[in-house]
């Protein structure tokens, strides 16, 4: 038994213009490119960073094994958002 021929067999065809425009050129044939990646990761950079440094300060500048654990689990907290 076949199966008659589906929209998803085309690769290009099926895709509107603005998914098929935006295609990486020499990524994975199914990937689309996501435009705000490098602003989504300034942001969790900046997140992280900040809330290290606030860990940081608030233990007057000394790094102890609390200060690690607490980064470790703002690092969590961080990527649990994202």
């Amino acid at each position: 038994m076949t199966s008659s021929e589906t929209p998803t067999d085309d690769d290009e065809a099926a895709l509107p213009t603005a998914v098929a425009r935006d295609r990486e050129p020499d990524g994975e044939p199914g990937r689309v490119r996501d435009p705000d990646l490098r602003m989504r990761l300034a942001v969790i950079g900046v997140a992280i960073a900040a809330g290290w440094a606030f860990i940081l300060w608030t233990h007057n500048l000394r790094f102890s094994p609390p200060v690690l654990f607490l980064w470790l689990g703002w690092f969590a907290v961080v990527a649990g958002v994202h």
